[in-house]
């Protein structure tokens, strides 16, 4: 059986002092929850690959020095970092969202269905558990800031992670299976998945391209 994430992250209690960049929070987030942390860090990983896919044709091609893990280490308050911190944020979520609907994080499991009755379909099987993946993204995601909250860079990054998770509950979208005798519909079962982060990205990228910078007061 090949290893997950987060086996791997099991197997080793010391792999996160090994991350680079981590504030004392991220390290205490990641003792804790070293399962999903290592689904934080695929999601980073993927975030750095679909940066440098959506900007591949760009002066600036997401190729800074930075691996995924610190980027926290973005110094220069630009369009490009917000860009970098939006997309890690959301690539997080995604990637957490997902590994909770397929049961790979003990601590959560598939996400809720909206209240509402519809008589076309049922809400049914295992939707992304979004509320989680963003509650655990901003308690990880955020932490490097959260104590210069008053700060005007770390108000931006704070700011930018935001716009990921948000990006990502908006994107999500209803997929059905039809039941019924020879392809007929009689029964139609619904649940909410989150698109794959080239989508995210790209919506990510128009906001770039319309980013205003903003100067401390």
């Amino acid at each position: 059986m090949p290893e997950t994430p987060g086996s791997v992250f099991r197997q080793d209690s010391a792999v996160c002092r090994l991350l680079p960049g981590l504030t004392k929070r991220q390290r205490d987030t990641c003792g804790r929850h070293r399962t999903a942390i290592g689904h934080v860090v695929k999601g980073l990983k993927a975030a750095v690959h679909e940066c440098q896919n959506q900007f591949q044709d760009q002066r600036w091609n997401c190729s800074a020095s930075h691996n995924g893990f610190a980027i926290a280490h973005l110094k220069v308050g630009s369009k490009e970092t917000a860009y970098v911190f939006a997309l890690s944020s959301a690539a997080v979520s995604r990637t957490l969202a997902r590994a909770c609907a397929q049961g790979v994080i003990a601590s959560c499991s598939c996400g809720s269905y909206p209240k509402r009755i519809h008589k076309q379909f049922k809400w049914t099987g295992c939707s992304d558990n979004i509320k989680y993946a963003n509650n655990f993204g901003r308690k990880f995601m955020d932490a490097a800031d959260l104590d210069h909250a008053d700060d005007a860079r770390s108000m931006m990054n704070l700011h930018n992670n935001r716009v990921g998770r948000k990006a990502v509950s908006s994107s999500a979208r209803r997929e059905c299976k039809c039941h019924g005798v020879s392809g007929s519909c009689v029964l139609r079962t619904c649940w909410k998945v989150v698109p794959q982060l080239q989508e995210i990205a790209v919506s990510l990228r128009k906001k770039y391209f319309h980013a205003a910078k903003v100067f401390p007061r």
